[in-house]
């Protein structure tokens, strides 16, 4: 998915968790969601090339959940193949999705800072 798509799923999450609790607590979580992530990417990709099938799949697990929470279902999707994956054992089944779930999550990082810096600008653009 493009970059504009995945900046759509997460502007229409961000309304709605604005709508319901304030546009600080958007900003916080997004916060909170940047820091933990970048750890959490790290980490799985260490674990992919060493074989790490455990660790691979509590990574993909837990960003599939917050990335889902933030709107972000796309990368989501993705990072539960990674989970399922991690957990039949087999991560050589994802040697060739790497690259694309490292751009996926650039694609979803890069709508969350922009999310964060201007968070009023970012909720109200359309399409």
């Amino acid at each position: 998915m493009e970059l504009q798509g995945i900046a759509n799923e997460i502007r229409l999450k961000a309304r709605e968790l604005a709508e319901d609790f304030g546009a600080d607590f958007v900003v916080e979580l997004v916060g909170d969601y940047l820091d933990e992530s970048e750890v959490r990417m790290m980490r799985l990709r260490q674990a992919l090339a060493g074989g790490d099938a455990t660790t691979v799949t509590y990574e993909a697990h837990t960003l599939k959940s917050s990335s889902a929470n933030l709107g972000a279902q796309t990368f989501s999707d993705l990072a539960k193949r990674f989970e399922d994956i991690g957990r039949e054992g087999n991560l050589a089944l994802l040697e060739g999705e790497v690259e694309s779930f490292v751009r996926q999550f650039a694609a979803v990082k890069a709508s969350m800072q922009e999310l964060r810096r201007a968070p009023d600008r970012f909720m109200a653009q359309e399409r």
